[in-house]
């Protein structure tokens, strides 16, 4: 079981609630780390995997993973065109990113930049089309600030995924946010908060499940069974809550009375 509050415990949880994902698409997967966990812990048994990363230092594990699962992999960027992309790999493999230099995602890391070199680059619905992969679709998506540009390039992959989970920057959640919401998608989850250097919100991983999906999503925040126990809770929080008002409002009143 993964640990609360992260974005795999999101997909088990789904997969539980009776997801059948045909396929898993990941851009951005680095070591592709996540797909072979999830397979072994049973979690993608029967799921066709996909491992998507520009950066070719990550090739050496994505066959591997290949090896031992069958997943498949290909080295390249996932734009809104086809051809080349120039990617400034980063000081370090992770933080490699296509955004141009002025884009705020350069600040999130302090300019920690590194060579630029020209990809590969292709569309995700050409990727999911190459391969034939099956729906529904898992999409899941940490690039660097160019989510929202792959997920244009992928109406149709989009057409057919239940699940998008996606790395989110604080200035680019909006455009990744209407992209899936035209998409058909509504919030599901949050999940992974980070904050920035002074206490703020910094990232975060939204996951988005498609319309067709929403049976999967309860309206309710607590079994009917336990609606006794939620409403005692109530009770005693606002009892706690007046409480707490009369020592203050005492307090205020004490201090105003006192000679200065």
């Amino acid at each position: 079981m993964n640990q609360a509050g992260t974005w795999p415990a999101t997909l088990e949880l789904l997969v539980a609630k009776g997801l059948q994902p045909g396929s898993y698409i990941e851009l951005g997967a680095a070591d592709g780390y996540a797909s072979i966990a999830f397979w072994e812990a049973g979690l993608l048994r029967g799921v066709r995997i996909v491992n998507v990363d520009a950066n070719p230092v990550y090739e050496p594990s994505l066959r591997r993973i290949r090896e031992a699962i069958g997943a498949d992999y290909r080295i390249c960027a996932v734009d809104e065109r086809e051809g080349t992309l120039d990617i400034n790999l980063g000081a370090h493999p992770y933080w490699g990113s296509a955004v141009p230099a002025d884009d705020p995602y350069w600040e999130t890391i302090q300019g920690q930049t590194g060579e630029t070199v020209k990809v590969p680059c292709r569309t995700l619905d050409s990727i999911v089309q190459e391969l034939r992969l099956p729906g529904p679709h898992i999409v899941k998506l940490d690039i660097q600030g160019c989510e929202a540009r792959a997920l244009r390039s992928g109406p149709r992959t989009l057409a057919d995924a239940a699940v998008v989970t996606c790395e989110v920057m604080v200035h680019n959640h909006r455009e990744v946010n209407a992209v899936l919401e035209a998409a058909g998608f509504d919030l599901f989850d949050l999940t992974d908060i980070k904050l920035a250097a002074d206490g703020a919100l910094g990232w975060f991983y939204a996951t988005y499940l498609h319309a067709d999906y929403a049976g999967l999503r309860s309206p309710a925040h607590w079994p009917q069974e336990e609606s006794g126990f939620v409403l005692d809770r109530q009770k005693e929080r606002r009892d706690t809550v007046l409480a707490e008002i009369d020592r203050l409002v005492r307090q205020i009143g004490a201090a105003k009375d006192r000679p200065d």
